[in-house]
């Protein structure tokens, strides 16, 4: 997370998974990037925009996609 203002911050986040299927030959490596900024106008809520980005490369060629995702959540903390 990266802090820019006492109420604006971002975030930064990466996955990189490898499944192995017991029994089956199938082999998946899952990619991933989620960049995503807050705006904080109380302490106590948030709201965040963002993209998601994810791709799973299989060696079954049924099970490799591509993801892409924008989100906005509002959240409430106590």
């Amino acid at each position: 997370m990266q802090r820019f203002t006492e109420k604006w911050s971002g975030t930064l986040n990466a996955i990189y998974e490898t499944n192995d299927y017991n029994g089956i030959d199938r082999d998946d490596d899952l990619y991933g990037i989620s960049p995503a900024i807050r705006f904080k106008p109380r302490k106590w809520f948030f709201l965040d925009l963002g993209y998601q980005y994810f791709k799973n490369d299989s060696n079954i060629n049924l099970y490799s996609y591509e993801e892409h995702q924008v989100f906005f959540r509002a959240s409430l903390s106590m």
